[in-house]
């Protein structure tokens, strides 16, 4: 048998009927890479019985956790924003409850099936010399063996670059981003077992958007408004030709600011912490992503 290699798998996915409902994928999305994992706990809990070795040993519940970091194209699948921040079509914005997915993981010598999957965060980020990407990290009910089916790829779908990106703060274009980067926490509700080895639900509770960009130090602008603590919008539009991916936070307050002394052969950069919010969630979103 020879040594199964990580160029030859692919990850399949599909958004459910409902949680845990099933079949089969109906895309595949490239990644960077997974670290995906099948989880069992098993009850070792302490027992007076003279002995000092651990008893026990009885399974108490499965589960699956992980991540999956991939590039976001201009083709690639939307169904990652639906299912992590809420709406069927763009424009995508936080909706409760959010959907589950099916993920499918070839590996080559042996394949797996998830269900139930729910995505646990979104981190959206690109950086100078880079692409686009996202990192998915997931919750899932349960697993199985799997027979993996041959994939499908829309040819020349490449992630958007960072230099594809233009960013404004409070409307106006800013050049000098190295980073950009947001997160969406679901904070999931993840112990809903029941009287079940398998979780019932994991169902989406406050949904929390924060981030960071660093910027080459070239003025106090941005400074300024963490000093005076202004509340401002911040956008992020990746585009090519026709397509565009981007990020709109309406209103965002700089939580720190920092122009660090790092090096005597270094540039001097400024990193922003930031979170965004609502004060009217009726007519207000705290994040929108919206895809061309």
């Amino acid at each position: 048998m020879s040594a199964s290699i990580v160029a030859l798998g692919h990850v399949g996915i599909r958004k459910e009927e409902s949680f845990a409902s099933g079949g089969e994928p109906t895309d595949y999305q490239p990644i960077f890479s997974e670290d995906i994992r099948m989880e069992k706990h098993y009850d070792y809990s302490d027992r007076i019985m003279n002995t000092s070795q651990q008893v026990g040993g009885r399974l108490l519940n499965v589960g699956i956790t992980g991540s999956i970091t991939f590039p976001i194209s201009p083709d690639g699948p939307e169904m990652w924003w639906n299912c992590g921040l809420g709406q069927t079509s763009s424009v995508y914005s936080e909706e409760r409850p959010l959907d589950s997915m099916v993920i499918t993981l070839d590996r080559e010598a042996g394949d797996i099936y998830t269900s139930g999957d729910m995505i646990s965060s979104l981190e959206i980020s690109s950086a100078a010399g880079a692409p686009l990407q996202c990192v998915a990290s997931i919750e899932g009910k349960g697993y199985s063996d799997y027979t993996a089916s041959t994939p499908s790829y829309t040819s020349g779908d490449d992630g958007f670059l960072h230099n594809e990106g233009k960013f404004y703060v409070a409307g106006a274009e800013i050049l000098n981003v190295m980073t950009f980067s947001v997160s969406i926490n679901n904070n999931l509700v993840t112990d809903l077992y029941t009287n079940q080895k398998e979780r019932r639900d994991i169902p989406a509770t406050k949904c929390m958007v924060t981030g960071n960009m660093t910027l080459l130090f070239e003025d106090t602008t941005q400074r300024n408004r963490f000093m005076t603590e202004e509340s401002v919008k911040l956008e992020a539009v990746y585009a090519r030709g026709a397509n565009s991916f981007t990020v709109t936070l309406d209103k965002v307050r700089f939580d720190d600011d920092s122009q660090p002394l790092s090096g005597q052969t270094d540039y001097i950069a400024e990193t922003i912490n930031f979170t965004a919010y609502v004060d009217d969630p009726s007519t207000e979103e705290s994040i929108q992503i919206t895809v061309v």
